[in-house]
């Protein structure tokens, strides 16, 4: 089994007293949503300070590489949770920190289909 980390971050998996460090990826999958455009786009009012509201979704991009066998892939929850059809990502599930401030997590985990 292999896998490739699609994150821009290092992944550090301490189980069973072992670590396992996934150096951060040189391809990231990122979720680039696109937006309707609004002729008139509604106006909120947040701490004091008008802000245009978000438009409707219209869909979203995302560069994943296509399934290979016995291959995962590392990204994000986010990532994960708009992609749930494909079982072969994975990625960290809560993340904890040492008392140095190192950041890690104990396993890798993918959505139940």
């Amino acid at each position: 089994m292999e896998l490739t980390n699609l994150t821009p971050h290092e992944i550090t998996i301490k189980h069973e007293k072992k670590s396992i460090i996934l150096p951060k990826g040189k391809f990231f999958a990122r979720i680039e949503f696109e937006y309707e455009e609004e002729e008139h786009p509604v106006q909120v009012l947040v701490k004091n300070k008008t802000v245009m509201h978000p438009s409707p979704m219209k869909g979203y991009k995302l560069g994943l590489p296509q399934p290979k066998d016995n291959h995962y892939y590392v990204v994000s929850n986010v990532v994960a949770q708009y992609n749930k059809h494909r079982k072969d990502l994975v990625f960290p599930n809560r993340t904890h920190q040492d008392n140095e401030g190192n950041k890690f997590c104990n396993f890798l985990v993918r959505w139940k289909q």
